[in-house]
């Protein structure tokens, strides 16, 4: 699947050929997808810029959409949907341009959780799921933050210049566990290795031959090597 301006679209490997599923009939549609994600059931979930969620249901190729309402508590807390997230348990996780989002699929309904909710707005950039089930996100300037489901507490990590150890850079554009279970963190200042025992980070930057300090995404390939 790819995600475009206009669609989301099918891709297919044998013939060459997409097909596209649009919101509404017409070209000139504006869609945005930024993300997307399949489910157990093969329906498609498209997360958009400024339109919310699409859910596609591949065999009568309808969306179904899931908006913020200001005036529902358990709506989506934002139309900027960035990441989505299925955990351990099989929940279904959404992350926004303001706040955390668990969906629920009975209901189609969402709770949403903040660290903060009265203060300051959140931005996610990015979620990881940790062994023992936490959850971990990148935010575009409040650094990064560890959620736990069971207890809807959030711990928050930043970047303090005057403490060594800390996060290289309150912009964290990617969250990666590698095979080990080691958390390491792509800001806009570095690649942080998280050290669970002490709390603090190890940081690599073009001193340590990285290409630039701003790092956008981490993959591990089968040589358990970073790109």
């Amino acid at each position: 699947m790819v995600g475009t301006p206009e669609a989301l679209n099918s891709f297919d490997r044998k013939t060459g050929e997409y097909t596209s599923y649009r919101r509404t009939a017409g070209p000139a549609t504006n869609t945005d997808v930024i993300s997307i994600h399949e489910d157990a059931s093969g329906n498609l979930w498209a997360g958009t810029y400024d339109h919310g969620v699409l859910r596609l249901d591949r065999r009568t190729g309808k969306f179904q959409t899931y908006r913020h309402n200001p005036a529902d508590p358990n709506s989506l807390s934002s139309d900027i949907v960035t990441r989505f997230l299925v955990d351990h348990n099989g929940t279904f996780w959404v992350a926004t341009d303001d706040g955390l989002n668990r969906f629920n699929a009975a209901t189609g309904r969402f709770t949403v959780y903040k660290l903060d909710p009265q203060k300051r707005t959140v931005s996610y950039l990015d979620i990881a799921e940790d062994r023992k089930g936490a959850l971990w996100l990148g935010t575009n300037a409040l650094g990064l933050e560890r959620f736990d489901p069971a207890t809807g507490q959030f711990t928050r990590y930043e970047n303090d210049m005057n403490r060594p150890g800390t996060l290289s850079d309150n912009r964290v554009n990617s969250v990666h566990f590698d095979r080990s279970g080691t958390l390491w963190v792509g800001t806009q200042n570095g690649l942080d290795k998280f050290d669970a025992k002490t709390g603090t980070f190890t940081v690599y930057t073009r001193r340590d031959g990285l290409p630039g300090n701003a790092v956008g995404c981490i993959l591990e390939d089968d040589h358990a090597t970073f790109g």
